[in-house]
């Protein structure tokens, strides 16, 4: 039997057809916890002009923003 020649001599992941470890372990994503404003500011200044998904976001954050507000 012809082995895969896409595949042959690469490093696979685990279980991969020829068993061997990939060479970069996995990364777990990082997080980070924002405030509302911090939210707000960081979406402005990345968000694309016209970006309806971050218009909503911007929307709904003011509405957080202006309830904490009424809070206190």
């Amino acid at each position: 039997m012809k082995p895969n020649s896409k595949n042959y001599g690469k490093e696979t992941s685990i279980g991969g057809k020829n068993g061997k470890r990939s060479k970069r372990s996995y990364k777990t994503p990082a997080s980070v916890a924002l405030t509302p404003a911090e939210a707000k500011a960081e979406l402005e200044a990345r968000a694309m002009p016209g970006d309806a998904g971050a218009e909503k976001m911007l929307h709904r954050i003011s509405q957080l923003l202006e309830s904490d507000n009424d809070r206190k």
